[in-house]
């Protein structure tokens, strides 16, 4: 059992996948939901640098999966912080070849997903799965009732083909604050043992 590597934010997630508090220098962890700069102002943004940045210092192998290249900022901060990135097509079938081939050349220990309703997100949890390859995922708020009902159909129709599925088949789920592991378990009807 492991608390998302010590991290605060996900001390709260439980999880099934065997995740080190000190990583071995060849356990890689790819983040996905940044954007291309840590100067981006958004609460996803924030944490996934900071979080990437907390790993490489426990020794991991950390990487932010990104849709566009990095800017000089992101660059700086990789040099500084020993995080890499890997830039993968913004078209979503370009995206499912090149995660293939990822996954295929130089498999991951564990995929962290930021954010939710992405459906790049749950081509990669598929993906993911047949492969056998673990995966959290950070809702960010994003199954709060006020979010919810933002385009309540869509999200009502594509929840219950795709993203429910998505988060059930996650190792752990790391709710941001204490408030959002009622709303997680509530939207995706999950156990305790899981968030």
């Amino acid at each position: 059992m492991g608390d998302c590597l010590g991290h605060p934010i996900c001390q709260m997630a439980r999880l099934s996948a065997s995740i080190p508090t000190q990583c071995e220098s060849s356990y890689k962890i790819w983040h996905v939901g940044a954007c291309g700069s840590p100067l981006a102002v958004n609460g996803v943004n924030a944490l996934v640098y900071t979080l990437a940045e907390a790993q490489v210092k426990l020794g991991c192998e950390v990487y932010l999966l990104l849709y566009g290249s990095p800017d000089a900022a992101a660059l700086a901060f990789g040099r500084r912080t020993g995080v890499k990135f890997i830039v993968v097509p913004n078209s979503f079938w370009r995206y499912a070849n090149a995660v293939t081939s990822l996954l295929s050349q130089s498999p991951p220990g564990i995929v962290h997903m930021h954010s939710v309703f992405v459906p790049r997100q749950a081509l990669l949890a598929h993906l993911l799965r047949k492969a056998k390859i673990p995966y959290l995922v950070t809702p960010n708020g994003g199954f709060a009732p006020q979010v919810l009902a933002r385009n309540r159909l869509k999200k009502t129709i594509y929840g219950s083909l795709i993203e429910k599925t998505r988060v059930r088949g996650a190792a752990g789920i790391c709710p941001v604050t204490p408030g959002e592991e009622g709303e997680i378990r509530s939207y995706v009807q999950i156990g305790r043992a899981h968030v």
